[in-house]
């Protein structure tokens, strides 16, 4: 848990990205598990260009006991740190994917559907790391992050990955987060309750 992280205000054009570092316990373990997983697992062709996307993990999925322990590790602070774009507490995270691109791997520019915020944790990421590009307005944003850097942003915008040109796998998770009535929080959290994760 990372209760009280400061997340950081990026200004984009109109709108913000809001971002914050809660390098996971686990993040070894995630990056084990989607390795493996881009191995046994045939890729969703969604926006990624020769890179991998798992299919998305739900309370009803449980294939990656790794990524779904982030879920239940973050809920809290996810669900808090989304105050910070529209000032109430009543969403809940519908669903989770993992990405992962080697090298000469990207992104095309791409939304998510009916998703009210968009998240993001990273992984791992290269040193010299592909950025992901945000579309507000008119204006393209590059940006940067590093490993363990979570980031949310309104589920309206537009965004892409350039191509990885490191020899470095580029691996995130990537979430969806809906309006939900307050009242039902609990309940939606508790459908993410730690799983038996593996040694």
């Amino acid at each position: 848990m990372v209760s009280g992280s400061i997340m950081e205000k990026i200004k984009l054009t109109t709108n913000y990205i809001y971002k914050t570092n809660v390098l996971q316990s686990n993040n070894d373990q995630l990056i084990e598990e989607m390795i493996n997983a881009s191995e046994k697992f045939k890729s969703d062709e969604i926006s990624n260009i020769g890179g991998w996307q798992s299919d998305k993990l739900s309370k009803y999925n449980n294939k990656f006991p790794h990524m779904s322990q982030f879920v239940y590790n973050m809920y809290d602070d996810l669900i808090d740190y989304c105050a910070e774009l529209n000032s109430d507490k009543k969403y809940f995270i519908a669903n989770i994917w993992g990405n992962l691109n080697k090298k000469g791997h990207y992104n095309l520019l791409h939304s998510h559907g009916d998703a009210d915020i968009v998240g993001c944790y990273y992984v791992q990421m290269p040193e010299d790391p592909a950025p992901i590009i945000i579309l507000d307005g008119d204006v393209l944003h590059n940006l940067y992050f590093k490993t363990g850097d979570l980031v949310i942003f309104d589920g309206k915008l537009s965004h892409a990955v350039e191509p990885n040109l490191s020899d470095a796998d580029r691996i995130s998770l990537a979430f969806n987060i809906l309006k939900i009535k307050q009242t039902k929080r609990k309940r939606f959290k508790m459908a993410w309750t730690k799983r038996e994760v593996p040694d």
